[in-house]
């Protein structure tokens, strides 16, 4: 069962900003040099210029790789104060690695570091009895975003300090613990009591998501003017280009969702596609009026070679398509016709807690100052993401702890040795693969009535 997140109040965190490229730091206003990071860390210097340990902090930083393996030499060798309490922690996710001129691609590990610090005794990292514990932003790679920074004012390493308070500021202003991924603020929101607030809703089988993450639609792209070889293109004197403001978010407030509680798969859904035939049509589309959901029907299609209609009759005659039931109007107006179902995965009852959460968002937007938009769009739209994310185990290198040994190098070539963790490949419990086909398959939609709509009007369609 899911359970709603309870709101959390919590203490700000300083924010320290490392910045390598202008070799200093910023803590609370002051710039110091970055080599005098580590002294900061743990001494305290007597005399005239005796300052405080650095707490417990949020620490932004544009090579955290770098950060880590330097601070990790000077505290992690014999001798160095309180050396085996020295502790750091890296993410090891999986990312596909092109080769030869993106010819060629392979899986791999890439490091992520998560956090470093000091543990209050060895083999744990409690927060108590004085453990310290300093959480990394990759401020450079948010989302993979280099211009995420460009809103906020001065030079690097203030911009860089800047963003981190803005995503703690926004974490504390929602009652949720400070994160620094935009996943893991995201998750979050998919608890949120403001949104699902009466009681725990059930986890969507595993089995269901598998299937649905099959037919996902995913971005609709159609490009409309080619030119043939040997032909003059065609040159347009004005072009216009539409955009859908929100586009995902206006959908998810707009689409019926069906609750997990009461969806359920039924009619021939074990059975391989290629073998169905006629007999096993187990419903009429008259019957479904009210589901929501994904349908494996009998569709009879378009074939007119009309590029504007949806995928599931682009075909001539009868053919077994999985159709999402969002998109059956538009079927009916593009000349297609549904002969029947063998098999779906909807529900009647309506879960209206992503439709409050979708227009929180489009009001958060539309309220937040444009430094802070540049990155809340993409927090707020990984909430969806996030609805058909894969089952996966996580993998961790820990400086300590029990494991494999195991070397890595981050993106910048520094290497760590540590002690590999993993953990057996599971869901998450907010994975709703119907959610989020149901997202794309509405967006996909409106895109293709409202081209249909120029094209009747008579604009000319160069691409979707």
């Amino acid at each position: 069962m899911i359970q709603p997140r309870k709101p959390v109040d919590s203490d700000p965190l300083p924010v320290l900003s490392v910045c390598h490229l202008e070799d200093e730091c910023l803590l609370d206003g002051e710039l110091f040099p970055l080599a005098d990071l580590p002294v900061r860390l743990v001494e305290r210097p007597p005399g005239g210029n005796d300052w405080e340990q650095i707490p417990a902090a949020i620490v932004a930083t544009d090579d955290p790789g770098a950060l880590v393996a330097n601070l990790d030499r000077r505290f992690s060798r014999q001798g160095a104060r309180n050396f085996m309490l020295w502790q750091w922690s890296l993410s090891l996710r999986p990312a596909t690695v092109w080769l030869g001129g993106e010819t060629t691609s392979y899986e791999a590990l890439t490091p992520h570091v998560s956090w470093f610090g000091w543990a209050a005794r060895r083999g744990t990292f409690h927060r108590r009895g004085g453990a310290r514990r300093y959480i990394v932003l990759d401020a450079l790679n948010w989302t993979d975003s280099d211009k995420i920074l460009d809103g906020y004012p001065g030079r690097l390493v203030q911009q860089m300090g800047r963003f981190a308070a803005d995503i703690q500021r926004f974490c504390r202003e929602q009652r949720m613990r400070p994160r620094l991924t935009a996943a893991s603020i995201a998750s979050q929101l998919l608890r949120d009591r403001r949104f699902w607030p009466s009681r725990d809703r059930r986890k969507v089988p595993r089995a269901t998501n598998d299937r649905v993450r099959e037919q996902l639609p995913g971005n609709h792209y159609r490009l409309l003017a080619l030119t043939r070889a040997g032909r003059p293109a065609k040159v347009a004197g004005t072009v216009l280009e539409l955009d859908q403001i929100n586009a995902h978010h206006a959908a998810a407030g707009l689409q019926g969702f069906p609750a997990s509680d009461s969806l359920y798969a039924w009619g021939r859904f074990y059975a391989p596609v290629e073998k169905l035939r006629i007999v096993d049509l187990v419903a009429d589309i008259s019957e479904l009026e009210g589901e929501h959901g994904l349908l494996l029907a009998l569709v009879k299609g378009a074939g007119n070679g009309d590029p504007l209609v949806p995928p599931a009759v682009t075909h001539a005659g009868l053919k077994w398509r999985h159709v999402w039931t969002n998109e059956l109007p538009l079927i009916a107006e593009c000349g297609g016709q549904v002969a029947g179902i063998a098999a779906g995965w909807t529900s009647n009852v309506i879960d209206e807690g992503l439709n409050a959460y979708a227009w929180e968002a489009i009001q958060q937007l539309a309220n937040s100052p444009p430094a802070r938009r540049g990155w809340l769009k993409q927090a707020l739209l990984a909430t969806y993401g996030l609805l058909a994310a894969k089952p996966r185990g996580f993998t961790q290198l820990n400086k300590w702890g029990e494991g494999e040994q195991m070397a890595v190098t981050t993106r910048t070539g520094h290497t760590l040795h540590g002690r590999l963790r993993r953990t057996a490949e599971t869901e998450s419990e907010t994975c709703n693969v119907i959610w989020r086909g149901l997202i794309e398959s509405r967006v996909r939609a409106e895109t293709i009535s409202y081209a249909r709509q120029l094209r009747d009007a008579g604009r000319r369609i160069l691409s979707l």
